[in-house]
């Protein structure tokens, strides 16, 4: 794990220590055991690494080629490195960021589609004079922008870059972040700095700033076997390559894995045993037992025969959600996402660097009811009538009325939804945004989130990319790498590797829900791996009670009573107050609608914590 950092003067000044140096320092919580730069002409570029596993993807600063008058440094690992390799005609254990440096010398920013891993990198190109910049296909490492009329920043962290270049507060993106929202995959709370999207490459000239896809998800074809069982063999076949190389450079330390009493993460304990690899397990207990997954996780673990497994109780009641957002510069993390602080901290103390997890197995295998629409779009009948009598059988069904909904809802034209929507749901912008705030960041504009144009094949496949790379998808994956900086440990998800997005992007909708239960082919693909009990299962926590728990430890009667963001006229005061009172009678009444009022005053509060912060209270 690295933080990066960079500057071009596209004026050509040259580039000092001190222009480079506060941006390093702001991305040290990425890497806190080395420090490097490297002074090229016009560009600085710098590194920070940890060294939290030992092994080649840990790279200890800027790598230069001066040859080829190239400077890289990168934050990752990469996948199926043995292919690569090939294709370059390099050694096949070339460390990870030479590997890049030569994909970018043979065949410049064409490179980085052939890359397969999480990864951000920057690039100084000194011959053509040039910073170039990519980040993997869905986001898994950070990498933001800033760019000015003389120069190009680039970091790790959008608050580095906002901090040192003094830029002001996006209003627009915190009058969404009120409400709840993530629209723009760009921008962010701060005017002026940038993410640069998954997938994407920048390239930077003295007059030239050019954003790019090197990327985009393809749904167009759909992959065709004869049997069942072959569609679970090649699922099997790429997790394992998956979980094989997230094992890489682990040696001497033991990894751990974020195990639950479901499917994803147990196929992930499963795979790694059948490697020869017991990883150490570490399981999230809770006190409400009709949540608790502990007995399914130890049922896992003596099924696959493991020797360490831990449980640890989660809670928020310990976690400083003011200082994260003081110290990151970010929205504190979600209550759900922080319940897990304390096992991500066991496992820290136990000796491991990484830590593995089964989230992605959710976006790709799951399945979804729009599958209903492509049967009626086809003239399915019989087969229309089957998946519908599935559905109102699953596990997550949402009743009749629900699957009418998502059954018909894809077949309404694009140009027709805002109509459609108003029509069923009219859209009002919450009670506690202040009118005047609201009006001058057009906020009801912004909130009408315009779906990019997707290659795919049907209603279903559309709905799988639309989902996997939606804004909120993507905060929701910088929000979790982001939470395992702060705990030491880096992130590793078998689900989210390349071979098995493309699987999944190419997979018939028949093998996401099939069988009565979603992620058939997954519940194939680990047929004898599992116990019977966990192919059976159907996890669908509800984790609102951390909202809660969270609540109490920040004194949210205290916040609401004193609101720094009232003051800056983004709110009304006395609406979140009312809404607080809401969620009290709510809860002390048993009343269904309790959570979703506890997620409206969530994103209050969060914004809240975070202005208090940047305001350094």
């Amino acid at each position: 794990m690295s933080g990066l950092a960079a500057v071009f003067h596209r004026d050509g000044r040259p580039a000092a220590a001190p222009d480079l140096q506060p941006l390093l320092a702001a991305v040290r919580d990425r890497g806190p055991d080395r420090e490097a730069m490297r002074l090229d002409g016009p560009a600085a570029l710098g590194q920070t690494s940890r060294t939290s596993t030992p092994g080649s993807t840990q790279a200890a600063g800027p790598l230069h080629d001066a040859g080829a008058g190239l400077v890289l440094v990168f934050d990752g690992r990469l996948d199926d490195r043995p292919a690569l390799a090939s294709a370059l005609g390099a050694p096949g254990d070339l460390d990870d960021a030479p590997l890049v440096l030569a994909a970018y010398r043979a065949w410049g920013e064409a490179a980085f589609a052939r890359l397969a891993g999480d990864f951000a990198l920057i690039i100084w190109d000194a011959r053509r004079q040039r910073l170039v910049a990519a980040r993997d296909i869905l986001g898994l490492r950070p990498l933001c922008l800033a760019v000015t009329p003389h120069a190009v920043y680039c970091a790790s962290s959008a608050p580095a870059l906002a901090r040192h270049l003094h830029r002001p507060i996006d209003e627009g993106t915190v009058a969404e972040a009120l409400c709840g929202r993530t629209v723009s995959v760009t921008r962010t709370l701060y005017d002026g700095v940038e993410r640069l999207p998954p997938g994407h490459r920048l390239i930077v000239g003295r007059d030239r700033t050019d954003v790019a896809p090197y990327w985009t998800p393809d749904a167009r074809e759909e992959l065709r076997y004869a049997r069942d069982d072959e569609y679970a063999d090649d699922l099997r076949t790429r997790l394992t390559a998956a979980v094989a190389d997230r094992l890489r450079a682990t040696e001497g330390r033991p990894a751990g894995l974020m195990l639950s009493g479901g499917l994803d993460s147990g196929s992930i304990y499963a795979t790694a045993a059948a490697l020869g690899h017991d990883l150490h397990a570490f399981t999230l207990g809770v006190a409400d037992g009709a949540l608790d997954e502990t007995a399914a996780a130890r049922a896992t673990v003596a099924h696959v025969g493991g020797a360490h497994w831990t449980r640890v109780e989660a809670s928020v009641a310990a976690f400083d959600f003011a200082a994260e957002a003081a110290a990151t510069g970010a929205l504190p993390a979600h209550p759900a996402g922080a319940a897990s602080h304390g096992l991500r901290r066991r496992a820290a103390a136990a000796g491991a660097g990484v830590l593995l997890n089964g989230v992605g197995g959710d976006e790709w295998l799951f399945g979804t009811r729009a599958h209903l629409a492509d049967l009626i779009a086809h003239g399915r009948a019989r087969a229309f009538v089957r998946r519908w009598r599935a559905e109102l059988a699953m596990p997550d069904s949402v009743g009749t009325r629900g699957v009418w909904r998502d059954a018909l809802w894809p077949l309404v034209p694009q140009a027709l939804r805002p109509v459609a929507r108003r029509l069923v749901r009219p859209r009002r912008l919450p009670v506690w945004i202040a009118p005047d705030f609201a009006r001058r960041v057009a906020l009801a504009d912004r909130l009408r989130l315009t779906v990019p144009a997707v290659q795919a094949r049907s209603h279903a496949a559309r709905y799988l990319v639309t989902e996997a790379w939606s804004p909120g998808a993507i905060a929701a994956r910088e929000e979790q790498e982001r939470f395992a900086v702060g705990a030491g440990l880096e992130d590793r998800a078998p689900f989210y590797d390349r071979r098995i997005v493309t699987f999944a992007l190419g997979l018939p909708e028949e093998q996401r829900r099939g069988d009565g239960l979603p992620k058939a082919v997954l519940r194939r693909a680990m047929a004898g791996r599992l116990p019977a009990s966990t192919l059976r299962s159907v996890t669908y926590g509800d984790y609102s009670h951390f909202l809660l728990e969270a609540f109490a430890g920040v004194g949210s009667r205290s916040l609401v009573a004193d609101l720094a963001i009232a003051r800056r006229d983004w709110v009304r005061a006395s609406a979140v107050v009312r809404l607080h009172d809401a969620l009290d009678t709510a809860v002390a009444g048993g009343l269904d609608n309790w959570p979703a009022l506890a997620d409206d005053l969530w994103a209050v509060l969060a914004v809240e914590l975070w202005c208090r912060g940047a305001e350094g209270r």
